[in-house]
């Protein structure tokens, strides 16, 4: 039986009931859909009940080592190290205290992962309200962000003790428009998951310490001034914890300018987001890649001491018996070059290992016991493994004490590499197997900087003797610290007022004087003489002193006045190699000797001859071509030395335009480099006398060709075809 309705009769009424239906259908939706958006509803049960485990959650508060084993098994399932624990406790420092904090560890060591956990460790329990993460490049920043935000959603003992860190993302997938429309109990829950920053809800539960606590993500080159985060209050928060994850690239490590304005934006707009009032811990997770690099700057406890910098060494000692481990590397080699699989590789390697393990073993030991992989025994055989594979990779990567030699053909040279290269001589005894003894002097106002070496025919060398006049006699002086200067020295000498420039030609008498009147033999009792003294004429004011010095008749043959020219990619040459020299003129190896007005120069390509002497100090002793230095009982003898060698940074460049690439030494800040210059200037003089190094490519001495006298009737004929009209 149908129900039967007149239309006419009701249809004011029923147009009344419809309107009425659709705002309660508008009103439903609306509801249903505050209810799928609202935090607080989807996961009521775990929000009232609060953290699964309390007294686990209480256990890591300021445990943050056991709260990474807790709530990051998954990437800290193995046993810590005592270095850890050192590490763990300065990094605590920094996120408890707001101190500051840098810390190489090896590639791979999982500094970066501790970072990370330590900035969730800190936010979880209110130690940190803001922190932000500042990596070398857009693209670090990115998974940095996505590490953090996947652990938060899916670590299952963190949302069991944490719900309120790890609920929000979860519920909105960590996508932003999720996280923008999230409500809390019916009101906008002021969630962000944004590509730079996480902003965790604003919930109104009584465990939770975290609530409106912000990640930020961003680069070095990104935006680092002005972070800050407006609460629902009105207030403004800014970052209170900084961890800047391996800030430096290979490129930018390389570029002394880029190094100083990486730290300088650390030092500077790193340091002060927090206000001026205020405090922001700081965390620098690096790996040294040069020397001298912002790694390895912040890590210097003299350069930068408020960092507290800690380098880890894998080997913290090299097993005493590396015979023994040549032994156990030619059998790696042999297998691999037959092609071995594998897994019989291994196999052999690892019962030789462990038939002989107590021999193998001794005297090493390594900073992490744990550190080896699977198809290996030990840590210390894993650290041999890599080091045989390569030594140079092995103590930049492992050890954050590189050698110098990067993979861009260029070489930085490193003090604490340098001071220890020692000859079999001690100070002032000429090597057997010299031919040749080169003098150099670099003059500055106060004093005298002077080196002499001695070289082989291959350009092998060893420093013999080295020093500045008046002698200082301490052993580490720099331009700023002389105490007495050669004017000074001179006054009291001669007992009356001495000018400057009288005291430079004074000094300069003085130690030709010396060393070429002083008899210099070889151990084996040889006499052998200085062949050239290569004097700098940088220093303006003393130049016609050393024209005139070079102009005596018995230092003829003997003093060259010194110029160093530089180059670059756009203007490779100091001078045009196709062009026919000028009469009286010498050229050899990127130098030549030229007449001037003043007398005759030798002029000196110093960027290629920088390079020939960097390649001569990262040469093996022994090998021909290494530089070497005397013999002393203390390495820190050296140290003064050393520093100076090495303050120079070279930087391959190219040219567009000549299509020329080659590496430009640069000194930014102009430190001291006065026995740097004197080592150039001796390998130079070493060069005029003959010696040059083995596989290197002299530079040919291209000649003008000569433009024999044309008749007028052949110019007629070569414009002509040969035809005469």
């Amino acid at each position: 039986m149908g129900l039967i309705i007149d239309i006419d009769e009701t249809a004011s009424g029923e147009r009344g009931w419809l309107d009425n239906s659709k705002d309660r259908v508008r009103r439903y939706k609306k509801k249903v859909a505050s209810e799928v958006q609202d935090l607080y509803l989807a996961y009521q049960d775990e929000f009232d009940r609060g953290p699964l485990n309390p007294e686990r959650r209480a256990a890591c508060e300021f445990d943050p080592l056991l709260f990474g084993k807790t709530y990051f098994k998954e990437d800290f399932y193995l046993p810590f190290s005592e270095q850890h624990k050192i590490e763990a406790h300065k990094l605590q420092q920094a996120v408890v205290k707001k101190a500051w904090f840098a810390n190489a560890d090896r590639r791979g060591g999982g500094k970066s992962t501790r970072a990370r956990m330590f900035c969730v460790w800190g936010v979880a329990y209110g130690h940190v309200i803001y922190p932000i993460l500042i990596t070398a490049t857009g693209k670090s920043a990115e998974r940095n962000r996505d590490a953090i935000v996947k652990k938060l959603m899916y670590s299952q003992e963190l949302r069991e003790d944490f719900p309120e860190l790890c609920l929000p993302f979860l519920f909105c997938r960590g996508k932003g428009q999720a996280a923008n429309h999230m409500l809390w109990k019916g009101q906008p829950a002021e969630c962000k998951a944004a590509a730079d920053k996480l902003v965790i809800p604003q919930m109104d539960l009584p465990y939770s310490r975290c609530a409106q606590s912000v990640f930020q993500f961003t680069s070095m080159m990104g935006e680092i001034r002005g972070n800050s985060h407006t609460l629902p209050s009105g207030g403004t928060v800014r970052p209170d914890l900084a961890v800047a994850d391996d800030p430096q690239t290979r490129l930018t490590a390389r570029r002394r300018s880029e190094t100083d304005s990486l730290e300088e934006t650390i030092k500077s707009d790193i340091a002060y987001m927090n206000g001026p009032d205020k405090r922001i811990g700081m965390i620098v997770p690096c790996t040294v890649i040069y020397k001298n690099d912002l790694a390895d700057r912040l890590l210097d406890r003299k350069l930068n001491p408020q960092f507290h910098g800690e380098r880890t060494k894998f080997m913290i000692a090299f097993p005493t018996n590396m015979e023994w481990w040549n032994r156990y590397g030619d059998l790696r080699a042999e297998l691999q070059m037959n092609d071995y699989e594998e897994d019989e590789i291994d196999r052999r390697c690892n019962e030789l290992y462990l038939k002989e393990k107590d021999i193998a073993n001794a005297g090493a030991k390594v900073s992490w016991d744990y550190a080896f992989t699977d198809n290996e025994v030990s840590a210390i055989q894993h650290g041999m493994n890599r080091w045989l594979a390569s030594p140079s990779a092995f103590q930049a990567e492992y050890q954050n004490e590189p050698t110098g030699e990067s993979k861009n053909d260029t070489i930085i040279l490193d003090p604490k590499i340098i001071c220890p290269r020692y000859s079999e001589f001690e100070k002032e005894v000429v090597p057997d197997w010299a031919q040749y003894l080169v003098m150099s002097i670099d003059i500055s106002e106060k004093v005298l900087w002077w080196e002499i070496s001695a070289f082989a025919h291959d350009m092998t060398s060893s420093t013999i003797s080295y020093g500045t006049f008046p002698d200082q006699k301490r052993r580490y002086i720099t331009l700023e610290t002389i105490q007495e200067k050669q004017q000074e020295f001179w006054t009291r000498h001669e007992k009356q007022a001495v000018g400057i420039g009288a005291a430079t030609k004074m000094s300069l008498d003085a130690m030709v004087r010396i060393v070429t009147e002083n008899k210099w033999k070889t151990a084996s009792g040889r006499e052998i003489s200085i062949g050239s003294i290569i004097i700098d004429l940088g220093y303006e004011p003393s130049r016609q002193n050393v024209y005139d010095l070079a102009k005596r008749p018995e230092l003829k043959t003997l003093v060259f006045p010194s110029k160093g020219m530089g180059t670059t990619p756009d203007r490779p040459h100091g001078w045009s190699p196709a062009t026919k020299p000028k009469p009286g003129e010498k050229r050899g190896h990127h130098w030549r000797i030229t007449p001037m007005d003043e007398g005759r120069q030798l002029q000196i390509e110093t960027n290629a001859w920088k390079t020939i002497a960097a390649e001569c100090f990262a040469t093996p002793i022994g090998d021909p071509g290494a530089a070497t230095v005397f013999r002393t009982d203390k390495v820190s003898t050296h140290e003064m030395w050393a520093d100076q060698i090495c303050i120079e940074v070279p930087d391959k460049r190219s040219s567009e335009k000549t299509g020329i690439t080659m590496v430009v030494w640069d000194n930014p800040g102009h430190p001291d480099n006065h026995f740097w210059d004197c080592k150039v200037m001796s390998f130079v003089g070493a060069s005029m006398l003959g010696a040059s190094r083995i596989g290197h490519k002299e530079s040919p001495e291209i000649q003008a060709k000569p433009r024999g006298r044309r008749s007028l009737k052949a110019i007629y004929e070569s414009h002509n075809g040969g035809v005469e009209t």
